[in-house]
């Protein structure tokens, strides 16, 4: 008898991907037809948002009727007190991205705070739609500027966020007399990262209160230093403890150099220097340089740095000068350790 075998083929079920993003809400649809704002406010403010209520908040932005604003700042400001689901999170990010489309300025200021939300997607929508509204309303930067030195993240975020229309009030912001004020405006021209403002903040690099913040700033716009002083202050700014000592003789000549300079700022930059780098044939330097144009904060620093004969040159000048040096359970965290570079 003669077999027969039945060959049957593999059958495969496959499914076209399906994205929720490319599915049109047939209600929003609707409301969006007849400009229906009322409406669609009313939908987009679901308490549990899917697809539909994002629709919703996107076709707002569309029309641009300005009655939708306030709302749509209430969603933006939404954030639940525990975890967010993706629909609240995608809800709110859709209100920071279409509030600039109104060019309010009743959406500055809650645009300016979003910029710091905790959730990624809204921040970097907000900050977005900040520079579109700026563009706008270029006074707006003057109201985060007067926050400088503030600790107000949310502003220097912002500043940072509205890019070119806030690069020459901050670079003119590095010479304030105020250290808060000049480590604002450092940290905002660090965001923007603009080759325009590398003059001004190379000035800045001898500046003990900024440095740090100076060298990323530097950093991001890929910065080439000219000399060897920039070269230096560069180095120490980014702690390059290892390029400095194998440069030793260029730091030494750059930092005795700033020492000479009678301004107070860069011989207490250099002073520090010296001691964050730890090099032990600068003890003697330090130690003359204290009996001879010492100061009460030098003294403070040297007492404080974990260097044991810098220690005892600093309370033999105190008690030269008749202060009393008192001992503290206490450590000094702030206070700049030997040789930390």
């Amino acid at each position: 008898m003669k077999r027969q075998f039945i060959l049957s083929s593999l059958l495969v079920l496959s499914l076209t991907a399906c994205s929720l993003e490319n599915v049109k809400d047939p209600k929003v649809q609707k409301l969006a037809t007849e400009k229906n704002v009322p409406g669609l406010i009313a939908y987009a403010s679901d308490k549990y948002p899917g697809f539909g209520e994002v629709q919703a908040v996107e076709a707002l932005g569309e029309i641009g009727d300005k009655q939708a604003v306030e709302p749509l700042i209430g969603m933006l400001k939404r954030a639940s007190s525990g975890s967010e689901s993706s629909g609240e999170i995608d809800r709110r990010q859709a209100a920071a991205t279409v509030l600039a489309k109104f060019k309010d300025e009743r959406a500055f200021q809650p645009l300016v705070e979003a910029t710091i939300d905790g959730s990624t997607e809204v921040s970097s929508a907000a900050k977005v739609s900040l520079k579109e509204l700026v563009a706008s309303h270029p006074k707006l930067v003057d109201q985060l500027l007067t926050k400088l030195g503030k600790d107000d993240k949310a502003a220097i975020a912002a500043l940072g966020a509205i890019g070119q229309p806030a690069l020459d009030p901050l670079i003119e912001a590095l010479k304030h007399p105020e250290s808060g004020v000049r480590l604002d405006a450092t940290s905002a021209l660090a965001d923007i990262a603009d080759p325009k403002a590398i003059p001004a903040l190379v000035e800045n690099l001898t500046d003990p209160f900024t440095a740090p913040m100076v060298g990323v700033a530097l950093e991001r716009v890929k910065y080439e230093p000219a000399t060897d002083a920039d070269r230096i202050h560069y180095w120490i700014a980014n702690k390059k403890g290892e390029d400095l000592r194998q440069n030793w003789q260029m730091t030494k000549s750059v930092l005795l150099q700033d020492l000479e300079t009678g301004d107070p700022g860069k011989i207490d930059y250099a002073v520090m220097s010296f001691i964050r780098i730890g090099e032990p044939n600068t003890i003697e330097t330090l130690t003359q340089f204290l009996q001879e144009k010492g100061s009460k904060d030098i003294a403070l620093a040297y007492l404080n740095c974990g260097q044991e004969q810098l220690s005892k040159a600093g309370e033999d000048w105190a008690n030269a000068q008749g202060y009393e040096v008192v001992r503290t359970e206490v450590p000094q965290n702030q206070a700049t350790q030997w040789g930390e570079l």
